[in-house]
């Protein structure tokens, strides 16, 4: 792991420093001192920070930091550039030198508090015990005579608002209803709901892997760079929305505070982008027809679709993807965006419309500060807008 993210560390390098040396050789003579003071500010607002928090340090973040560092001052210096450029073109007055180099200082300390946030080190998550071996079964004993209690068992958990070990109670009241009839039909259908919860688990934490490294800089600047190879032949259809999009996606990975998986109504899911394009189409209509043709199955599970549903029948396998559906509320009342799954949200929509309710399983991202989730349900609300989707 360390090998790669040092061939991604390098590469963002090399990038940024020949961007560096492309705006500094295109500028004027008279404004390259200018920029220059602006890379000498970033640099002793990026050390004053790193050593503020140098309890912090790892040679992951500092490896971090150092990426993100190099990624903010070439916008930085992007920033300045636009602007010697406006003024050159008589678009923007002319400032005084102290002012310029006012803003300069400004900018520069920005990047480098923007570069140290994106990069800092994220909040440690409780973990699980590891076992480091089987339990061994109980001793042999005495048949029970009582039924366990499984109703005054839900009750509790219920009152508690452990959804984890509600899951538990519920499969193990599965496997004692299954084992109760005692025949071989009864051992195979064990068999397979431990298959079952085997797949729900290995997608789980397949899952939670991907979600964890989604959070790393240097992943994020990878993911950034083949979105941008995969568009290339899109290149022409382009716009600001797309790099709006992206930003504000990025910023909901980085800034939320809780994950859970909650069951909403397909209907209440909305758009963040439309579904317009012709492999997107293509993909919307598989996945439509997988829809429908599961609709049986989703009906014999209560119109309830899981990601454990998805995962153990091939019947919808276009459903399946490691991240789920991902979503965001809009507040009470006002609907979920997709911005993960938001192609799957459009098949169940022309699969089912309006007529008949799906619930489904998405990963619902939320914020714990008021002014976060605000700012996040305004950026998410500017990308709909812009992308034409905030009448679906």
């Amino acid at each position: 792991m360390l090998d790669r993210r040092l061939v991604i560390l390098l590469g963002i390098l090399t990038s940024c420093f020949f961007g560096l040396w492309v705006l500094l050789t295109t500028l004027p003579a008279n404004y390259r001192e200018e920029v220059m003071a602006l890379i000498g500010v970033f640099a002793v607002g990026a050390s004053a920070i790193a050593w503020h928090n140098r309890g912090d340090l790892t040679p992951r973040i500092i490896m971090a930091n150092v990426a993100t560092g190099a990624i903010a001052l070439l916008l930085a210096t992007g920033l300045i550039a636009c602007g010697i450029w406006l003024v050159e073109s008589d678009i923007l007055p002319t400032l005084q030198v102290q002012w310029r180099y006012i803003l300069i200082s400004l900018v520069g300390v920005g990047a480098a508090y923007a570069a140290w946030r994106r990069a800092r080190p994220p909040e440690p998550t409780p973990k699980l015990p590891i076992l480091m071996a089987i339990e061994p079964p109980p001793p042999p004993s005495k048949a029970l005579a009582d039924e366990p209690d499984w109703e005054g068992l839900l009750a509790d958990l219920t009152d508690l608002g452990d959804a984890h070990r509600l899951r538990q109670l519920t499969m193990l009241q599965r496997l004692h209803t299954i084992l109760s009839t005692a025949d071989k039909d009864a051992i195979e259908e064990t068999k397979r709901t431990i298959r079952q919860e085997l797949q729900r688990l290995r997608t789980a934490a397949a899952a939670e892997v991907q979600e964890t490294e989604a959070r790393d800089p240097l992943t994020q600047a990878v993911a950034l760079m083949e979105w941008g190879t995969q568009k290339l032949p899109e290149i022409a259809e382009l716009d600001l929305s797309d790099l709006l999009m992206a930003k504000t996606i990025a910023d909901i990975r980085a800034l939320h505070d809780k994950m859970e998986h909650v069951f909403v109504d397909h209907r209440t899911l909305l758009a963040i982008h439309p579904i317009d394009r012709d492999t997107a189409k293509e993909k919307c209509n598989a996945r439509a027809a997988a829809a429908e043709a599961a609709l049986p199955l989703l009906r014999d599970m209560g119109m309830r679709l899981s990601e454990e549903l998805i995962q153990t029948n091939d019947t919808l396998s276009p459903f399946r993807s490691v991240t789920g559906f991902q979503v965001i509320s809009l507040g009470e009342g006002c609907g979920y965006v997709t911005f993960e799954g938001n192609g799957r949200r459009a098949a169940l929509q022309q699969a089912f419309g309006t007529n008949e309710a799906v619930l489904v399983e998405v990963r619902l991202f939320s914020f714990e500060h008021q002014s976060t989730r605000e700012t996040i349900i305004r950026r998410v609300n500017r990308v709909r807008r812009w992308k034409g989707v905030t009448g679906d």
